[in-house]
């Protein structure tokens, strides 16, 4: 398991020699720790905040088409080190392991939802802990456009009823693919509202709705993938 697993998923199983040190220790040698507990706040927020940590299934590979997304910005190489503050002791861990979870957005796709509420990619403990939630659908998986009224889906709304494992969750960001009719985003943005709502005994939550039109391709110049001519080389 890498650092950043480790710090995300809680694992302590595996005390370094700077783990075991005594706290009078890593104080003598740590101008954080010196620090009021309020400054070092303060410090963690600004270092393990204001970022979107995402929970995909899906493997990524080398692909002949690159996706122009409307909604996000892709990086090939990402930071990597956000979370090196974690591993540092158990003093620092034990002070701020749960702030990326209550302080980050959290991103995961429509096909995601039962798995990250099962806890197949973080803690149950530390998901309870996430305050802003991401979704990313197509609006044919979330509506039934057939119906009159138009009305959720059943799938869908059972993944929405799942919000109520959260109890500090605040926002829902829901971000569609496709092309309707206002008439129609308006009465996607109440059924899913209301729904989330329904979930919550008192604390409503914040939602907005995103639809952009759907994904568009390009050929990628450097991953493009070999003919079967040049595959059976």
């Amino acid at each position: 398991m890498s650092e950043k697993d480790a710090a995300l998923d809680g694992d302590t199983s595996s005390e370094s020699d700077t783990l075991s040190q005594s706290k009078s220790e890593i104080q003598q040698c740590s101008p954080l720790l010196d620090l009021p507990a309020e400054i070092r706040n303060m410090i963690y927020k600004y270092v393990l905040g204001n970022w979107t940590i995402c929970a995909f299934s899906r493997t990524h590979r080398p692909a002949q088409y690159v996706i122009v997304d409307p909604f996000y910005t892709w990086h090939r190489n990402p930071p990597t080190n956000k979370l090196n503050v974690l591993s540092t002791c158990r003093q620092i861990y034990t002070e701020a392991y749960i702030l990326p979870f209550s302080l980050n957005w959290f991103q995961i796709w429509f096909t995601d939802v039962s798995r990250f509420f099962d806890g197949v990619y973080f803690p149950l403990s530390r998901v309870q802990a996430i305050t802003k939630l991401r979704l990313t659908v197509f609006d044919h998986y979330v509506m039934d456009f057939k119906k009159e009224p138009f009305q959720l889906k059943e799938d869908f709304t059972n993944d929405l009823l799942r919000i109520k494992q959260l109890p500090m969750l605040k926002k829902v960001s829901l971000r569609c693919y496709e092309d309707h009719t206002e008439a129609m985003l308006k009465v996607m943005e109440g059924e899913v509202t209301s729904t989330i709502n329904s979930a919550r005994d008192k604390a409503r939550i914040e939602v907005e709705v995103f639809v952009r039109q759907t994904l568009h391709c390009r050929v990628n110049p450097v991953n493009s993938l070999p003919s079967r001519g040049e595959q059976a080389r």
